[in-house]
């Protein structure tokens, strides 16, 4: 059973809401993103590396990925194989998460189980919300988020700040009320400018990265209720 939301004028001194980024965070999918993101761009033959990707572009929304990639190789690309490339991108992760092989990353779910009955959960992605659905479904963690903001929901990506204050939006919660769990720095940044404060885990990208979270664990292993309450606690005595 679901969590009972609260008021938006609810005390923000209080955790009441945890908001999950995706890619890298809830699922192992980083890798995944990578091979299809190859395939897509061998479409207007350009080369990437797996490793290429996770070492500089990871994080980044598909299209600007393509753009930033092809910039890099003193490439312009067009709209119509822009297009070309997002279709074949998304053909082949679909076929992907379809053969199972994007699993959680580990920790994940025994920390959903263990906030499920406490705190109302959301996720905020750069991801297509069916590349999201499809996942929970398949890790049976679908009824465990009351909300889910993918990347079509949305105007404007991460960094900015809009997906995660639609999230706390739907959950009807003040964003300092929030705790997101995020991966990379555009994802951190998106979610301190919403007002959260932010676990960042180390598990995509170095921690070094990583240092605009309030707190940076190791991977979400080491993410526990504790650890999420220290956060909040820690960003609400600098927001005061």
């Amino acid at each position: 059973m679901q969590p009972q939301t609260t008021s938006e004028s609810a005390d923000p001194s209080a955790l009441r809401a945890v908001i999950f980024d995706f890619d890298g965070t809830l699922v192992d999918s980083e890798p995944i993103h990578a091979l299809a993101t190859r395939e897509g761009l061998a479409v207007a033959d350009i080369d990437l590396t797996v490793e290429e990707f996770l070492g500089r572009w990871v994080g980044l929304p598909d299209i600007d990925c393509y753009l930033q990639v092809a910039r890099d190789r003193g490439r312009t690309l067009e709209a119509p194989m822009i297009a070309r490339i997002q279709s074949t991108k998304n053909a082949t992760y679909e076929r992907l998460v379809l053969e199972g092989q994007v699993p959680l990353c580990p920790g994940v779910l025994a920390l959903v189980r263990s906030l499920e009955s406490r705190y109302p959960l959301a996720v905020c992605s750069a991801a297509r919300g069916i590349e999201i659905e499809a996942a929970l479904r398949r890790h049976g963690l679908r009824a465990s988020f009351q909300t889910v903001v993918a990347v079509e929901d949305v105007k404007q990506s991460k960094p900015h700040p809009e997906g995660y204050l639609l999230a706390a939006k739907r959950l009807g919660i003040e964003p300092a009320s929030c705790v997101a769990i995020e991966d990379t720095p555009r994802g951190i940044e998106a979610a301190r400018a919403a007002g959260m404060a932010v676990a960042g885990v180390a598990q995509t990208i170095d921690a070094s990265r990583l240092t605009g979270a309030t707190c940076v664990r190791a991977s979400m292993l080491e993410v526990d209720v504790s650890a999420l309450s220290e956060a909040h606690a820690r960003h609400a005595r600098g927001a005061s």
